[in-house]
């Protein structure tokens, strides 16, 4: 199993550098509705409890009917994720799994040019945790039901999202005892080998 983290060239740089930038999760619900090259990016349930409600009749209260939905999705913001700043990264178990998947990575993300890749993950993985107490990685789990989790625990809430992202095959690094609206940088000693490469001309 290896890394990649596709981006632009200079933001790769800094990352093979040792510099890792959390985002909070309130960005990835922003772009809900930005312009569509974004798609790939926007999820306004993005670190919240989502409660699925089915065959729902809306009724004034003399009991007349006006509306019905089938289906309905509701978001529940537990206290402060939208602050809770978050490094995503894409995990493939070999070639052909990484080949598959990215014609579709390029399909969502067309601004990125370049991609770096880890194959040392579990060094890599490491180095981080080394630099930040409060630091929690994993998996993402891709599930379209209800995720009821321990609101104590809000942070846990970073590691699930809708199975329609599930093309991008992530693993999260999450600042759990963090709380911010900007864009944070995490400094690590980077001894693990990482390698750049131009998606465009290599890959495509």
């Amino acid at each position: 199993m290896f890394f990649v983290k596709y981006g632009k060239e200079k933001h790769l740089d800094t990352l093979a550098a040792g510099r890792m930038r959390f985002t909070p999760l309130m960005f990835y619900r922003q772009y809900e509705k930005e312009e569509e090259i974004k798609s790939g990016i926007s999820d306004p349930f993005e670190g919240m409890a989502i409660e699925r409600i089915d065959n729902l009749s809306i009724v004034k209260e003399d009991g007349e009917k006006i509306d019905y939905l089938e289906r309905i999705m509701l978001g529940m913001d537990f206290g402060t994720t939208a602050g809770i700043p978050v490094f995503c990264i894409s995990a493939y178990v070999d070639e052909n799994d990484w080949g598959t998947h990215l014609d579709l990575m390029m399909e969502k993300f067309p601004e990125y040019t370049h991609c770096l890749r880890i194959d040392n993950i579990e060094g890599f993985i490491k180095e981080i945790h080394k630099e930040s107490k409060g630091m929690k990685s994993g998996f993402v789990t891709y599930k379209e039901e209800p995720v009821q989790l321990n609101p104590r625990n809000e942070w846990e809430y970073a590691f699930y999202k809708r199975p329609l992202f599930s093309y991008q095959k992530e693993y999260r690094f999450v600042c759990s005892n963090t709380r911010t609206q900007d864009p944070i940088i995490l400094t690590f000693n980077s001894k693990v080998p990482m390698t750049l490469t131009r998606i465009k001309n290599d890959y495509r």
